[in-house]
């Protein structure tokens, strides 16, 4: 029976070379990547509302070409406490409070069912769901790469979109909405506010 041949190790200079030339590679990249967020990077703002059609919280959108990140936060006694659904929707309006249906459906991709662990998800509008702490407050941060401001599908077409909250969590799977229940906050997302 053979041995097996022992494996030969590099020498460490030759790690520590690569180390470094990524660290320098870093270095040099810093002013860039900067430079790029200050620059392609638009930030939009939305009063968030409840049942009673007044202000609960606010939404903050941060958005660059490849997707949009949104920091939610939510005042004290203004929501149940557990865990809740929050999807984009397709139209920018919260008017009808509190039913909050004049915010249509989900922004939809091109046939896409609902929800992350779908085999034929997610729809651009999903998103993870977030937990209100006991006292009815909430901070939380979405991240997608499922939808743009401006690119297809955007957050700012003819009709606007709006952030809806839901009553109950998304389980990420069932149709049409992952059995996420009643709408309890919305915000309109559009610019100039």
């Amino acid at each position: 029976m053979q041995h097996p041949t022992p494996h030969r190790r590099m020498p460490h200079r030759c790690s520590t070379f690569t180390l470094a030339a990524l660290l320098a590679g870093g270095v040099a990249a810093a002013p860039a990547a900067a430079q790029v967020q200050s620059q392609d990077v638009e930030t939009v703002e939305a009063p968030v509302v409840g049942v009673d059609g007044e202000e609960i919280g606010l939404l903050v959108l941060r958005g660059g070409a490849n997707g949009v990140v949104a920091r939610l936060t939510i005042e004290a006694g203004r929501l149940a406490t557990g865990w809740h659904a929050a999807h984009f929707h397709s139209v920018g309006d919260c008017s009808d409070a509190p039913e909050f249906q004049a915010s249509r459906g989900h922004i939809a991709s091109d046939g896409a069912m609902h929800g992350f662990l779908h085999p034929e998800g997610p729809e651009a509008g999903d998103l993870a769901n977030f937990y209100v702490g006991e006292g009815g407050a909430a901070v939380a941060e979405f991240a997608t790469t499922l939808v743009t401001f401006d690119g297809d599908p955007a957050l700012f077409d003819e009709d606007g979109s709006a952030l809806v909250i839901h009553e109950r969590p998304d389980d990420h799977v069932t149709q049409p909405i992952g059995g996420a229940g009643g709408r309890v906050a919305c915000a309109v997302i559009e610019r100039g506010r």
